[in-house]
């Protein structure tokens, strides 16, 4: 037996608004569109692409939990802070925003690392931050 597929109908605008507002991309949400006429689109609510409310937090969140688990957290002035809320604020407005800032975010915990006095290595800090980007991908879609 098939599942009931939940369908909306609606002009492309109003997905586009509903993308922008949820920090999705059309390009990322199409394939819950089923059918396409002119700017009338018919698309399936229980799409897993579909834009939904994306959970709180971030890749930097997601970054901060990873290294929690080594024992290492943030201080009150660390620059770890600040950068963990830059990276979910640029998620939220521009998704995939973390990745082609890796450098950068890299350097933060570098000079993070050298000002504790703790050993750090470059692939190691991509390694991790690979790694927080993805699980927060996973939290944002629901799996």
């Amino acid at each position: 037996m098939c599942e009931p597929i939940a369908m909306i109908r609606c002009r492309l605008r109003h997905l586009e608004a509903r993308c922008r507002e949820r920090g999705y991309t059309l390009e990322q949400v199409r394939p819950c569109i089923l059918s396409e006429d002119g700017d009338r689109l018919t698309v399936d609510e229980t799409h897993p692409s579909y834009p939904r409310a994306r959970p709180r937090g971030g890749p930097g969140s997601e970054l901060k939990a990873l290294l929690g688990r080594f024992g290492i957290h943030a201080s009150p002035t660390c620059k770890c802070n600040s950068m963990a809320k830059k990276m979910d604020d640029m998620e939220s407005k521009e998704p995939g925003w973390s990745m082609p800032h890796i450098e950068e975010i890299v350097d933060v915990m570098e000079e993070t690392a050298r000002a504790r006095k703790l050993p750090f290595l470059r692939a190691a800090g991509r390694l991790l931050v690979k790694k927080a980007v993805r699980n927060w991908q996973k939290k944002a879609i629901g799996k």
